[in-house]
């Protein structure tokens, strides 16, 4: 579904949400002080909109548009469990700039960690690249298969970068897939923290 759909179905989910007004907003504050779980729901739904508006902003920076919203009702939901930790009450105001500041910097950070991954795949394609055309290059001039040491020696590549780009690219393989993705090096990078230099 395009994020122009999304953006849509989504925006008529919220035309059935009534507004908060600013007396509500100022009594749900209040009501969020004694731990009154409808006023944290209803202060989430009523935000959310307000959310989306920050959400917009961001919405040509590459990353999805259903992304960016997940990542911005999170933020939210954080920040109303923030303002009920808080001593005394919030008022409306500074709750929705602590809301705001929540919500972009969590959206700014979530970007920032989609920039590094994109940068990340890039170089994986590019070392890809290049330890397999040395490879073959190794074997039609010897005759013979090269080594690991041969292959650190002729791409400039460590063997644990070497051993990382075979293991994704086999599992991709495993999988049917033509050629490994930046998904399967995501999935490395969270589950297995082989080497600081592929970050």
């Amino acid at each position: 579904m395009q994020d122009k759909d999304m953006l849509s179905i989504y925006l008529a989910e919220l035309d059935g949400i009534q507004p908060l007004e600013e007396a509500e907003e100022e009594e749900l504050l209040e009501q969020l002080k004694y731990g009154v779980s409808s006023a944290r729901e209803r202060l989430a739904e009523g935000n959310l909109r307000f959310v989306l508006e920050c959400v917009t902003d961001y919405e040509d920076f590459g990353s999805s548009l259903n992304d960016l919203i997940q990542e911005g009702n999170m933020a939210m939901l954080s920040a109303i469990d923030e303002a009920a930790a808080q001593p005394g009450t919030m008022d409306v105001p500074a709750f929705r700039r602590h809301l705001e500041q929540s919500v972009r910097d969590a959206i700014e950070a979530l970007l920032k960690e989609e920039e590094v991954a994109d940068a990340a795949a890039i170089r994986f394609a590019r070392e890809a690249n290049h330890l397999f055309e040395t490879t073959v290059e190794f074997e039609q001039r010897e005759g013979r298969p090269a080594t690991m040491e041969e292959l650190v020696r002729e791409t400039g590549l460590t063997e644990d970068e070497i051993e990382y780009i075979i293991r994704v690219s086999q599992s991709a393989i495993e999988r049917g897939d033509a050629n490994p993705d930046e998904n399967d090096q995501e999935e490395d990078f969270n589950g297995n923290p082989l080497r600081d230099g592929w970050k």
